[in-house]
């Protein structure tokens, strides 16, 4: 199943409901930790929750290889991991 397929079929959740390994798809642009800019509906895989869902820890791999922290407000929806 394609990326697009999997959050057509999702609905967005509250941050508290978004959890490791699930997909989530940016807002906004956002800068990575190395300094590049990621842009606004790239998708990325959460690795890390901080403050109790504050903000994550997203590794992006297509356009380019990168790691961010993301705020809560800056994603638009997710797609649950079923793994």
């Amino acid at each position: 199943m394609s990326v697009v397929a999997a959050f057509a079929r999702s609905s967005p959740g509250s941050p508290a409901e978004i959890r490791e390994l699930d997909l989530v798809r940016l807002a906004v642009p956002v800068r990575s930790d190395a300094g590049q800019d990621v842009p606004a509906g790239a998708v990325g895989t959460v690795v890390g929750i901080w403050a109790g869902g504050s903000g994550f820890e997203v590794e992006f791999s297509e356009l380019f290889e990168a790691l961010a922290t993301v705020r809560s407000r800056e994603i638009s929806d997710h797609q649950p991991f079923h793994g």
